[in-house]
């Protein structure tokens, strides 16, 4: 029986193999369909979307059971876990950070613009193929090679802390240079100079402003 500490490790190298699948995922959409060539991600340093790689644990937490379900069964729960994964964390974004970084809101039956039915049909598909057959290989990989190297465990927590930590402040000198507001202090200055609007709009196509409400 594996202890709780064995079951975090397990959890976290899912959330770090599955943000690098979202990467994937996301850039081969932007190459082969809108010839974009760019390198979009969701952190500022590493090929990391977070956004799949909470996706990743959250299914296995709640669809784990339903894994030798029929799929259709497995499609129509991963598409409503997966609405609610892309709508929280388009509204954790806009009330912590006050920024877009995807707007549905021009395509059919979006809701709020963060997300829409055909973002719920892709989900659907990825938990089909998640569970079926990426679950088992991942969790056989992190088993064997991964969670008892305590060591690179820790490095890369301490990795993703830092990367969170310093995504968080980039796009909130983003915000303050939105509205003109000049670095005061050398914080700000190196910000301004490593994470330049270029660059993050490189990175992160779709940042926006979230609209504040009078």
């Amino acid at each position: 029986m594996m202890n709780k500490k064995m079951k975090i490790r397990q959890f976290f190298w899912l959330f770090v193999i599955g943000s690098v699948i979202g990467f994937l995922i996301e850039n081969c959409y932007s190459w082969i369909l809108l010839g974009d060539l760019s390198f979009r991600r969701g952190l500022v340093l590493g090929p990391f979307t977070p956004i799949y790689g909470f996706g990743t644990v959250i299914f296995t937490l709640f669809l784990k059971p339903l894994r030798r379900e029929n799929p259709v069964i497995i499609f129509f729960f991963s598409s409503l876990l997966g609405e609610i994964i892309e709508f929280t964390g388009s509204l954790i974004e806009e009330l912590i950070l006050g920024i877009k970084m995807w707007d549905f809101s021009q395509q059919p039956f979006n809701l709020a613009g963060r997300t829409s039915l055909i973002y719920m049909f892709f989900w659907g598909v990825i938990g089909v193929f998640y569970l079926k057959f990426l679950y088992p290989f991942l969790i056989r990989l992190i088993n064997h090679y991964l969670i008892q190297q305590r060591m690179i465990y820790f490095i890369f927590i301490a990795f993703f802390i830092m990367n969170f930590t310093l995504s968080g402040l980039a796009i909130n000198r983003w915000t303050e240079r939105q509205s003109y507001q000049k670095s005061d202090n050398q914080i700000d200055k190196k910000l301004d100079h490593q994470f330049h609007d270029d660059y993050l709009t490189e990175i992160f196509p779709n940042l926006e402003l979230a609209e504040q409400e009078e």
